[in-house]
């Protein structure tokens, strides 16, 4: 028997849809809507171009960043992040605080802003990170998020949004990540993603 802790990163697959007639901005909603009929739901990985994720990638070392102290105030940039403790391979957690300050789904939480810098993904995808992971809806916001989603697939690398739990995480210290991703076809895929350390 381990003494280790394992803490589930997911959020439930029977989640409850949200009230959208209840939304002030009824095209956040229509798009919410949208995107939820292809896949883009709870805990998710975004494959916009359709590749299948390498069955190597169901473990990875992983590294959880706690960025909350950026959101909202700005992307985080190259500056913010030590780029000598991240690995190839990697399971790359951001914890923006994002999930912890608003219900999920709620129209707070499709609101709430966090943009990685373009110079800083670069960075980690010539790092060779096999998953970028965050507890909010995208590592771009509005027009940018399929774009940042698009690069990343294109390098081998996959988003992983709406990660939870994640204040329950070692703040930059290696860990264990299994992510295992449910192909239904579609361009958001169910994920469940586990941590262990």
């Amino acid at each position: 028997m381990s003494d280790s802790t394992i803490i589930d990163l997911s959020l439930p697959f029977n989640l409850e849809a949200p009230d959208l007639e209840s939304f002030g901005d009824k095209s956040q909603a229509k798009r919410f809507s949208s995107l939820t009929a292809v896949g883009h739901w709870g805990t998710h990985l975004d494959r916009l171009l359709g590749t299948k994720v390498p069955p190597e990638y169901f473990k990875s070392r992983g590294l959880c960043l706690d960025v909350s102290s950026r959101v909202p105030s700005g992307s985080l940039n190259l500056a913010d992040v030590d780029l000598a403790q991240i690995h190839k391979g990697d399971f790359l957690i951001f914890r923006t605080g994002i999930m912890e300050s608003h219900p999920y789904a709620s129209e707070a939480y499709l609101s709430a802003k966090f943009d990685l810098d373009w110079e800083l993904l670069k960075a980690l995808l010539d790092l060779g990170v096999r998953f970028l992971g965050l507890d909010s809806r995208g590592l771009r916001a509005d027009s940018d998020h399929a774009k940042a989603d698009t690069a990343c697939e294109k390098a081998g690398t996959y988003v992983i949004e709406n990660l939870t739990n994640l204040a329950n995480l070692p703040a930059s210290r290696p860990i264990a990540v299994y992510a295992a991703v449910f192909d239904f076809g579609g361009t958001g895929l169910p994920a469940k993603v586990y941590a262990e350390f």
